[in-house]
């Protein structure tokens, strides 16, 4: 299969434009103004967000938010795979696709995302209200938030699924950031 890098990378673009507009709905804020993107949760057929916003949210857009932002992301990680080894990879479970990463690659992400993530109160602070109010074990770590957002796609597309199982999709702000930057160093050399 031949792949054109540039078509994927404007795909990419436009994936993440409409994640951040449709981020910007559940969030309630003007896509200028977003600090941050929601993370959403879903258990049985209850789906609900923790987000950086204002009342006028619409609870509407959290599964296309789901869906455009965990593709965005799917295509991110078969780019930088592809500019790795040439190769397109098929599927799309997040962490199976981060696991055909070279280990250089996925310690630089992990470096990048913990320069991000490791001093900021914000993001402490969403760990602790998730920890707490979800009562979940979660850490802003990078492997983890892959893992948890593994089956995004897949999953959140049958949202109105019940199942006992809580969904997370956490992070889409910071791996789509680390990512970036990762694609840019491969797109120089």
């Amino acid at each position: 299969m031949k792949i054109d890098p540039t078509f994927v990378e404007t795909n990419i673009e436009r994936l993440h434009k409409s994640a951040r507009l449709l981020a910007s709905r559940v969030s309630g804020m003007h896509e200028d103004e977003l600090i941050f993107y929601p993370i959403v949760l879903k258990k049985g057929t209850r789906l609900c967000k923790l987000s950086v916003g204002f009342p006028e949210s619409d609870s509407d857009y959290l599964t296309p938010f789901v869906l455009i932002a965990s593709f965005c992301l799917e295509l991110c990680i078969k780019l930088i795979s592809f500019y790795e080894t040439g190769e397109w990879l098929r599927g799309h479970n997040l962490g199976n696709l981060f696991s055909n990463l070279s280990e250089s690659t996925k310690k630089n992400l992990i470096k990048n995302f913990n320069e991000l993530v490791e001093n900021s109160k914000l993001h402490k602070d969403l760990a602790r209200i998730l920890n707490s109010e979800a009562k979940m074990q979660f850490s802003w770590n990078l492997e983890k938030l892959v893992g948890q957002s593994a089956n995004a796609f897949d999953g959140w597309r049958y949202a109105f699924e019940d199942t006992e199982k809580v969904g997370c999709f956490a992070g889409y702000g910071e791996l789509k950031e680390v990512f970036d930057l990762q694609l840019k160093k491969l797109k120089k050399c």
